[in-house]
């Protein structure tokens, strides 16, 4: 409709409106402002392709997409419940991104083909990861998940090959349910590629190990443990003390020795967890 126009920049919606679909109307232009009236809250297609690098998007928005959006992060979209299949797929500039925060459950390839993306952040609402919701994104690093997550989708993270950390904050593991070939067990599911099952360390809270072992796809990771608990035991120095550096064991490593992974940094009365690359 409006695609490679270099000069739109400003779109608005007429009072009234309550419903807006259309395929990548604004392709390739460089919209900076959008007046959206309350009426209008579900927006399927608006954003998709165009050469928007960052929009503020109001709050009474429930749904909207922004699939191949040149995005470096998500709009805050405090009005959205539910990320939709394909929101973000193929947002190549996006490195990091924290979902919206009210959504409750991320769909079907939300995330799908973000080449550059390495460190998403699933809030504490959401219960369901959708099939293949963040799946072929190569460069992917780590993943915290909050602490409502109760369900997976087949292959959720499928190709996403890169993956050297996860993080699961519910004391309560989260199950698989069936979808596609009815022949998938939770075993085969490929929630995880195999080769991140392989080599990624896997944190659960303090305590809930056993409870998530009990689940047949998080039985194949062979790096899992309960979160650290030996940093606990040190002697904190004054404010003013200089770094001590702890793996996740809680054993202390000179800063001389450090390679890339995850780490406990305690200065002070402060600690905090990095990750070293």
């Amino acid at each position: 409709m409006f695609a490679d126009c270099p000069n739109f920049t400003n779109v608005t919606f007429a009072e009234g409106m309550k419903y807006f679909k259309a395929e990548s109307p604004f392709g390739h232009t460089p919209i900076a402002e959008l007046d959206i009236p309350q009426t209008l809250t579900e927006l399927e297609g608006l954003l998709d392709y165009s050469a928007v690098k960052t929009i503020d998007i109001p709050e009474w928005v429930t749904k909207i997409t922004f699939r191949g959006f040149q995005l470096t992060e998500i709009p805050a979209l405090p009005g959205m419940t539910e990320v939709p299949q394909y929101c973000f797929m193929d947002c190549e500039s996006l490195v990091d991104a924290t979902l919206p925060v009210n959504a409750v459950t991320v769909g079907k390839n939300a995330l799908y083909g973000c080449d550059n993306l390495k460190t998403p952040v699933v809030p504490d609402k959401v219960t369901t990861m959708g099939q293949n919701s963040v799946a072929f994104c190569p460069n992917l690093e780590k993943v915290t998940f909050g602490t409502s997550l109760d369900e997976f989708g087949t292959g959720v993270f499928s190709q996403s090959n890169a993956i050297e950390y996860i993080e699961f904050t519910s004391p309560t593991a989260p199950h698989w349910y069936q979808l596609g070939d009815p022949t998938n067990t939770p075993e085969t599911a490929g929630i995880f590629p195999d080769n991140v099952y392989e080599n990624a360390l896997v944190v659960v809270p303090e305590g809930s190990l056993a409870n998530y072992q009990k689940q047949g796809w998080f039985r194949k990771f062979q790096h899992a443990q309960d979160s650290p608990t030996g940093v606990n035991d040190i002697v904190v120095g004054e404010v003013e003390a200089p770094a001590e550096y702890f793996n996740l064991q809680g054993v202390q490593v000179s800063a001389d020795a450090i390679v890339p992974g995850i780490y406990i940094v305690r200065r002070g009365n402060t600690t905090t967890k990095i990750a070293v690359r």
